[in-house]
């Protein structure tokens, strides 16, 4: 192939294809009324690699790229080539390896680039759009976030949709269709007349009638705002009404020119066949040396006379008075946050009432006292009412039924059995939960008992029971010792009626208490429930797991559909988008506090001896703790269900070790140590306190969650901080 002239370069193409690609050739931008030395991008010698890939393999290599101000730049390339990620270091959202980034002659970050903010327009791959909101909602709310003022953002957002032929206004995103949606993300891109356009695959997807629109709209941008427009592609002939294109494979830039220049370079006629060529020249090094063409900056001669200026048909960019600040971006970010909690009414629904529903099903099945439990009997004395037709000097034969009747029949369900063997087959076959035996000889026994120390067997009721599970084995035996003390006390009472006096004047009923006397508590109910104990960690638990989800969640898909990139690109800052959620979100913890104590409380008879406020305030701590804590794993996680995995899967070391179901002093001594660490532990012994024993906020162990509490706070939004930015 022989190299053209550069005087060829500029004339038409040979008469096979002058006819064919005619409107093609006068579509072209032209490049010699841009001023080429006032470069808005300047890109030289640019590397860059994830920390996380070995030394060495790059994402984008050597990369030299220069975009004029006012230009059009389309940068061409197969999906997975680096595009994207080239984007967000001109951004500012990555940092290059090597080599030099400059916007406007400055870093990207510079404060007087404005980027983060009104100094750049973006509109992501994705559609990046908040599905709850109108088209005029959505505009509305950019705009303010911006800070336009009130008397120019209406015009201009009825300039936008109509000069993107948008539908109904009042229309919800989620009822538009792609390519609607696409032009709607498109004007949030250019709401604010930014210099600077860059537009990530703004055509992918969508019909080829509507990628000719977007052109036209692009075409309009800089010629009429004088936007500088950086947009990504790899429809490849879609780009030839751009001034400039730049073709880019496995992460580097090939070949950058206007794209009339290419096509009379190569003698082709498609912008796809010119591509084809330098990729496969690509592959062949030395070839490529020979034919690959010079940047445009190299071969354009600069212009002689001055731009073409056409009357903008909208505010511009210098007339378009922008104050953004912290006040009107809080208000925005806050009236969103509460636009999409109202408008889906489950989620919202599921957050007031999950927590008082959990704890009514807690109330209801956990902490109650087991009743009914069933327990099979076999007493020979019914069955032998003589036992062994002995006589003996009591002459009574029925003591065991003074044991049997003092067992409380509410707790324990007595079931009878004619022989030993079928009541313990009972228990193994589990239709009961232990067996009572009774020997014939009970009572005959029972009243030589102190004599003869060979009566004791048989005076001594068999319990065989089931101890699978301990809680109930538990429940049963307390029955049975209470019964035993009521036994000891009548039987007593009975021998001294019976028995001659020598024999029982030691004996007195008042001697057969307890040694042990428990006597009215300090702090708690004289009959405590395992219920009582655990009702102050399930109320943090299930508002801190419950807070940790949704914003586990909100974030990560807000960070998946590039919302969250967008926003923070607006020139809002990532402690303003907490702040705004944690103020709805306490709102909502209120509403879920007060719901939970006006039904808990009273219903279901749950104790508390102190002030209401303070159980209020350090729930809402909790509740903010699990919401910095859900915005922490947005940071560590990329999407839904690593975000969910992480979320739920610290379910459970929460639960176990914060001292909720078991108390601390159970676990061994260095884990006890570590469990004071967790975030929910010192506050679930705060809340017990002030519930139970009616503390203060003056008492070491009622202050002590609290501050935990907020010294876990500044702890995930830290990290939180620290992880986004790597």
């Amino acid at each position: 192939m022989t190299k053209p002239n550069e005087k060829q370069l500029n004339l038409e193409m040979d008469n096979k294809n002058s006819i064919n690609d005619s409107k093609k050739i006068s579509s072209f931008q032209s490049l010699e009324k841009l001023d080429l030395n006032n470069l808005t991008v300047k890109i030289r010698n640019m590397s860059f690699s994830y920390h996380r890939i070995k030394k060495g393999v790059n994402i984008l290599n050597n990369i030299n790229m220069s975009l004029p101000n006012g230009a059009i730049y389309g940068l061409l390339g197969p999906s997975g080539c680096g595009k994207t990620t080239l984007l967000k270091l001109i951004l500012g959202l990555k940092t290059a390896s090597n080599g030099t980034i400059e916007v406007n002659g400055r870093q990207p970050l510079h404060p007087l680039n404005n980027i983060p903010g009104h100094g750049v327009g973006f509109q992501p791959q994705e559609i990046a759009l908040y599905p709850e909101f109108s088209i005029r909602e959505t505009l509305n709310y950019f705009a303010q976030i911006y800070g336009i003022k009130d008397s120019v953002k209406n015009l201009r957002i009825d300039f936008l949709i109509d000069f993107l032929s948008l539908p109904n206004p009042d229309s919800a995103i989620r009822n538009l269709s792609g390519g609607q949606q696409r032009r709607v993300s498109l004007a949030v891109a250019i709401v604010h007349s930014p210099p600077i356009l860059i537009l990530d695959e703004p055509t992918v997807g969508v019909d080829p009638m509507l990628r000719e629109r977007v052109w036209d709209h692009l075409v309009s941008l800089s010629r009429e705002e004088k936007t500088t427009i950086l947009v990504t592609t790899h429809y490849v002939e879609e780009a030839r009404r751009a001034h400039v294109i730049a073709l880019m494979r496995s992460g580097r830039l090939l070949v950058e020119q206007s794209p009339k220049y290419l096509l009379n370079y190569f003698g082709l006629s498609l912008l796809e066949e010119i591509f084809l060529r330098v990729c496969q020249s690509d592959e062949n090094p030395d070839k490529a040396k020979q034919v690959m063409p010079k940047s445009f900056i190299e071969t354009t001669e600069p212009h002689k006379t001055s731009p073409m200026i056409v009357k903008p048909t909208s505010p511009r960019q210098q007339t378009l008075v922008l104050k953004p600040n912290h006040w009107k971006r809080f208000k925005s970010l806050t009236r969103k946050n509460y636009v999409r909690i109202s408008r889906n009414l489950l989620v919202l629904v599921f957050q007031i009432l999950m927590p008082t529903l959990s704890m009514i099903l807690f109330c209801i099945c956990i902490g109650r006292l087991p009743h009914n439990l069933k327990v099979a009997v076999y007493n020979e004395e019914d069955l032998f009412p003589n036992g062994s037709g002995q006589r003996h000097e009591c002459r009574y034969n029925n003591f065991s039924h003074y044991f049997i009747d003092s067992i409380d029949k509410e707790i324990v369900k007595l079931v009878y059995y004619k022989t030993n063997e079928s009541a313990i087959d009972s228990v193994k076959i589990s239709d009961t939960y232990g067996a009572l035996v009774v020997d014939r000889h009970f009572s005959i026994s029972l009243c030589h008992r102190m004599e003869d120390e060979n009566n004791v067997p048989n005076s001594t009721i068999q319990f065989y029971g089931d101890l699978t599970d301990i809680n109930i084995f538990q429940t049963i035996s307390r029955a049975l010792f209470s019964a035993q003390f009521q036994f000891i006390r009548k039987v007593v009472i009975v021998l001294k009626t019976i028995l001659p006096s020598n024999k029982t004047q030691m004996l007195r009923h008042e001697s057969m208490t307890p040694m042990l006397n428990i006597a009215d508590p300090i702090y708690g109910a004289p009959k405590p429930t395992f219920r009582d104990f655990m009702t102050p960690g399930m109320m943090i638990t299930i508002i801190f797991i419950l807070a940790v989800g949704l914003t586990a969640i909100s974030f990560v898909t807000e960070k998946r559909e590039s919302l969250l990139d967008r926003t923070l690109l607006t020139g809002v800052r990532t402690y303003e988008i907490l702040l705004s959620q944690i103020f709805i979100q306490i709102f909502i913890i209120f509403v879920q506090i007060s719901l939970l104590m006006v039904i808990i409380f009273p219903i279901f008879d749950i104790k508390n001896n102190g002030p209401y406020e303070l159980i209020v305030f350090i729930n809402v701590l909790q509740g903010v703790c699990g919401m910095t804590y859900g915005l922490f794993i947005s940071t560590i996680t990329s999407d839904e269900q690593s975000a969910l995995m992480v979320a739920f899967g610290s379910f459970f070391p929460v639960i176990l070790m914060s001292g909720v179901f078991w108390p601390l002093e159970g676990m061994i001594s260095g884990l006890q140590i570590v469990s004071y660490l967790f975030p929910q532990t010192l506050a679930v012994i705060s809340l017990r306190n002030i519930m139970q024993k009616g503390w203060t906020i003056l008492h070491t162990y009622v202050w002590l969650g609290f501050v935990s509490t907020g010294a876990w706070i500044m702890i995930f939004i830290i990290g939180s901080l620290i992880f986004a930015a790597i």
